[in-house]
């Protein structure tokens, strides 16, 4: 956890202080439940299962289309994996698929630098509108907005030295 805070604050964008103040949150919590869980012994059926969904989703963003896929990899109810969610996480596992994704995405577009519906296509969107929308939906900016402030400028770009 606090390797991520590190490599997160050292990104220079208009979230990172955001996404660290929330890395702090995470981690507060995270200590918190961690003596409240030494003093019980063992997590519960139903912490355990949301952890299952919340590391699937993580490592596996952006294979992973609805909710419905989740529950099936997880042998476990849809309807049941959403309460658990809501209730460790505060928001959907579909809404937290998303913001996953669109964090890929937002990641694609700086690394890649490519057309919008390059980016949409390679997060599993077909509609690179509907994709659009969504990444506004997530970080407040559409795509294109996204790429014009972060692309990397060519001009800055210093050619390599010839070694004389």
């Amino acid at each position: 956890m606090f390797d991520l805070l590190i490599r997160e604050g050292g990104e220079h964008t208009p979230f990172t202080r955001e996404i660290c103040d929330r890395l702090g949150e995470l981690l507060l919590l995270k200590i918190s439940e961690s003596r409240r869980h030494r003093s019980s012994g063992r997590r519960s059926p139903a912490r355990e299962k949301f952890l299952q969904c919340k590391a699937l989703i993580d490592e596996e963003a952006g294979r992973l289309s609805s909710l419905d896929q989740i529950a099936a990899e997880l042998h476990a109810e849809a309807s049941g994996l959403n309460r658990l969610f809501r209730r460790y996480q505060g928001v959907s596992p579909y809404q937290y698929l998303l913001r996953c994704k669109m964090n890929l995405a937002a990641r694609d577009l700086m690394a890649s630098g490519g057309f919008v519906k390059e980016v949409a296509a390679r997060a599993g969107y077909a509609d690179p509108y509907h994709f659009s929308r969504l990444f506004k939906a997530v970080h407040g900016i559409s795509p294109a907005h996204f790429l014009r402030l972060y692309k990397p400028d060519p001009r800055q770009v210093r050619p390599a030295s010839s070694g004389r």
